[in-house]
């Protein structure tokens, strides 16, 4: 069980001269707890496209969260998934001439040990969905378009 509280770090290092919006350096490292580290870079600006974006992170995130959700819902549910494979998407617009994610699209490919059926499958989406800790903490509208395989 979870503490009613939990608090997450992150250190997030920049340098260089930011004089020019046009050719300053998008490329900063995030560090982690336990001296994990990701370089990152802008999205759709001058960029590094080796590196990874704050808009890929944060589809990477919620992807992961709703992937943890899920696992942890069918599980309590009885249902053993064998395998989960997704790639979530993050769309980025203009919206009232701000840029925004609006929505994350996450088409989980789950194979269950066992045939359900397909509608408590959705209801244990939806469950997930309504319980998932980041996406009840983003704007963005969320999609899951789940592809359940029995074996």
């Amino acid at each position: 069980m979870l503490p009613e509280k939990s608090t997450y770090t992150c250190a997030i290092h920049w340098q260089g001269d930011n004089e020019n919006f046009d050719s300053f350096p998008r490329r900063h490292r995030i560090e982690f707890p336990g001296g994990r580290e990701v370089v990152s870079a802008g999205a759709n600006l001058i960029q590094d496209p080796s590196q990874t974006n704050p808009e890929e992170l944060f589809a990477a995130a919620v992807g992961s969260c709703m992937m943890m959700t899920i696992l942890a819902v069918f599980s309590r549910s009885r249902i053993p998934v064998i395998s989960y494979e997704d790639h979530p998407e993050a769309l980025l617009e203009l919206v009232e001439r701000r840029f925004r994610v609006t929505t994350v699209t996450l088409r989980p490919r789950m194979v269950l040990k066992g045939t359900f059926e397909r509608e408590k499958l959705e209801n244990l989406i939806q469950k997930s969905h309504a319980n998932c800790f980041i996406t009840l903490s983003v704007n963005s509208v969320v999609v899951v378009e789940p592809e359940f395989v029995m074996e």
